[in-house]
């Protein structure tokens, strides 16, 4: 009767223990959205730089439409990622964040292209940046994400006193610090903590 009582609380134990890495593993999530919008938003801001600083004679500005594009494998990595998870710590709060970003994102590209005298539309883009990154980061407690938050916010401050120009080269800057090197941070996390459990 010990015995079986002793094997009980050693199973409760262990459940427990796999019940809190499991918390931890799907706590972070790959990084995967985070490198990708990181890549896709710096790659727009530098590549628009480049193009204003040497005059290319194309509509390099068209490149943004990668974010769009950039939608579609955002949705499916969000719905895949949604079914492997299986314990939802903070990770609700944090997805409707990032939802609401999306549909402002959305409204200030509408907003901007119907108000041609917007003064500086990529200063707006950058305080928005600021918002669920710093969030997420703090709900959390990702400290490469909060720093990249006011990295973000730095960048939308200079960018109230500097040209068109800069503005890109600022966006670019933002989402590296703000995305890519915070997802780069994830995914090594999330591959180590995949090797460790298998």
């Amino acid at each position: 009767m010990d015995n079986e009582k002793q094997l009980t609380e050693q199973e409760s134990l262990r459940i427990i223990a796999e019940m809190i890495q499991l918390v931890k593993k799907d706590f972070y999530d790959t990084g995967i959205s985070a490198l990708m919008w990181g890549i896709v938003v710096g790659f727009c801001g530098l590549f628009s730089y480049l193009g204003i600083s040497f005059d290319w004679h194309f509509n390099y500005f068209f490149v943004w439409n990668l974010t769009f594009i950039a939608l579609l494998p955002q949705i499916a990595i969000a719905i895949r990622e949604r079914r492997q998870r299986k314990a939802k710590e903070n990770i609700d709060t944090v997805n409707i964040i990032w939802i609401v970003f999306a549909f402002i994102m959305f409204g200030l590209v509408i907003y901007t292209s119907a108000h041609k005298t917007v003064p500086s539309p990529s200063s707006l883009y950058l305080l928005v940046y600021t918002i669920p990154t710093l969030t997420t980061g703090i709900v959390r407690k990702f400290k490469a994400m909060i720093i990249g938050g006011f990295i973000c916010y730095t960048c939308f401050i200079i960018s109230c006193f500097t040209d068109y120009k800069i503005d890109m080269l600022l966006q670019s800057i933002a989402a590296i610090s703000a995305w890519l090197i915070p997802g780069l941070i994830l995914r090594q996390r999330y591959i180590k903590s995949t090797k460790k459990h298998v």
